[in-house]
């Protein structure tokens, strides 16, 4: 397993690493595999209890009594390397972090995060782009993407 976290930075610009081995590196990308990254169309995510998607916003309600996930199912591939990038504009209460594959999951957060960029290598299992929040999260997802990293 690969696990890369990053400081946030544009996606094709130069990325510092944190607790690895490699300490800079020039991504390239593959193009946007989420159909949906700004919410437009609920139909197409896995609601988990608490969450809800209403103008372009998905919503964590602060009802659910674990770690909940608002997600699209199987658009990923077993041991691809991703760039998962998302906003939490509003986090009230509780905590909120994005993930990619079934162990994947980037830091929690506990306050508002704009372009949070992370790097994370799915496992065999489950293939699920996600954002969840934890037992008492109250917040906000506006945009959600993921994109393959490329090797140069």
């Amino acid at each position: 397993m690969v696990r890369l976290n990053l400081i946030p930075r544009r996606p094709t610009g130069r990325v510092v690493v944190r607790g690895g081995l490699i300490t800079s590196t020039l991504l390239k990308l593959g193009p946007e595999l989420n159909p949906d990254p700004f919410f437009d169309d609920p139909g197409l995510w896995a609601l988990g209890e608490g969450w809800s998607i209403d103008q372009n916003t998905a919503k964590v309600s602060g009802i659910q009594t674990g770690n909940v996930h608002c997600q699209l199912q199987n658009i990923l591939e077993p041991q691809t390397l991703y760039q998962v990038e998302c906003t939490l504009p509003v986090i009230n209460a509780g905590r909120m972090r994005q993930g990619a594959g079934s162990g994947e999951f980037g830091a929690w957060q506990t306050e508002p995060v704009f372009n949070l960029i992370e790097v994370m290598n799915t496992l065999d299992g489950v293939l699920h782009l996600r954002v969840t929040g934890d037992t008492d999260a109250i917040g906000d997802c506006t945009f959600l993407s993921v994109r393959e990293v490329l090797v140069r």
